[in-house]
């Protein structure tokens, strides 16, 4: 499923674009995950 999503990206886009495009997706989940984080620890 994964696989599948990832060949599609890479198909829809040039392959120095694609690599931008999934950088950009994992900093949105890093921001994501460290703000679920602090909510789980309490630290703001």
């Amino acid at each position: 499923m994964v696989a599948l999503l990832y060949l599609r990206i890479e198909a829809a886009t040039e392959g120095s674009m694609a690599g931008f495009k999934w950088y950009i997706v994992l900093a949105v989940l890093g921001i994501i995950l460290a703000m679920n984080m602090q909510e789980l620890w309490g630290i703001f």
